[in-house]
């Protein structure tokens, strides 16, 4: 832990990172002056992009949910917790993907 906050301590005084005390309690940011500026169309542009982006992935994991459950109805010489356990692994990192 000491490491950790030496190295904040570095960042607050290079000026890469702020730092508020509350109480015994202290709460760290990155200094957002070192970021580039961004205008609202390039905002409403990315959430565009992210939108887009979502509506793939979506489309992507029911068409992957339906061959998954097509190969599982087809073939039952397979080992089938194997099969629905890459299954659920799969899904899990899709839906992670979709949280927001």
């Amino acid at each position: 832990m000491q490491c950790v906050q030496r190295t904040l301590d570095q960042l607050v005084a290079e000026g890469k990172v702020m730092e508020k005390v509350y109480g015994k309690q202290k709460v760290y940011s990155p200094d957002q002056s070192h970021f580039p500026e961004v205008s609202e169309s390039e905002l409403k542009e990315m959430d565009r992009t992210i939108a887009k982006l979502q509506d793939e992935l979506k489309a992507s994991n029911e068409q992957y949910q339906k061959q998954m459950s097509g190969a599982h109805t087809h073939s039952h010489t397979h080992n089938t917790h194997a099969h629905n356990t890459n299954r659920v692994n799969s899904s899990q990192k899709f839906s992670n993907c979709t949280r927001s």
